[in-house]
């Protein structure tokens, strides 16, 4: 492909502000897409980790298939109450879990019982990751990505997954130390 096809165009919002970040595809061409939301009505799918919004803003993730024509799947992924959640950045694991990055000003984002940083610490946005199942159905690992000390801030940008499994995080620290033995 020389760039000159135009292979397919779609939306994917819901009422109110939607903004996609970032996009990665999985091995059989699924399409992933990472973002923020703050519609109540953005397409979900059955049997996805969140079908209802959480708080005033929420991260999402779809994916879509290859040819744009139908959600694999797509969920929602917050904190509650009047927070705003951003994925920021997306990758597809050779295990075909996806991760996802991006901060949250909520102090009750979900996390798992392994995660490295399983509450929040410090005051104001702090990064996460999350690992979502193939499917989108399964939160496999989630965390916060915040500092060790106060008032320091992580905010996550991008991530990549390397073919061993290993996922390598690059974002903006601002101030304090990155914290948390025991990352994915």
């Amino acid at each position: 492909a020389d760039g000159s096809d135009l292979l397919f165009a779609t939306y994917l919002g819901g009422e109110l502000g939607d903004t996609t970040y970032d996009m990665a595809l999985a091995p059989d061409g699924t399409i992933v897409i990472a973002g923020r939301t703050c519609s109540d009505d953005f397409p979900t799918t059955p049997g996805a980790y969140s079908t209802v919004e959480n708080g005033y803003c929420d991260g999402f993730v779809t994916a879509m298939s290859p040819d744009g024509s139908a959600l694999v799947f797509s969920t929602y992924l917050g904190a509650s109450g009047l927070t705003e959640d951003i994925l920021t950045g997306v990758a597809v694991q050779a295990d075909g879990a996806i991760a996802v990055v991006g901060s949250t000003n909520g102090n009750d984002y979900p996390t798992t019982p392994d995660a490295a940083e399983p509450t929040a610490t410090g005051t104001g946005p702090k990064g996460l990751l999350t690992r979502l199942s193939g499917d989108g159905s399964t939160l496999l690992y989630s965390s916060y990505l915040g500092t060790v000390f106060a008032p320091g801030q992580f905010f996550p940008g991008f991530v990549h997954a390397d073919t061993d499994g290993t996922l390598l995080v690059i974002g903006e620290m601002s101030g304090g130390v990155l914290g948390g033995p025991g990352l994915p």
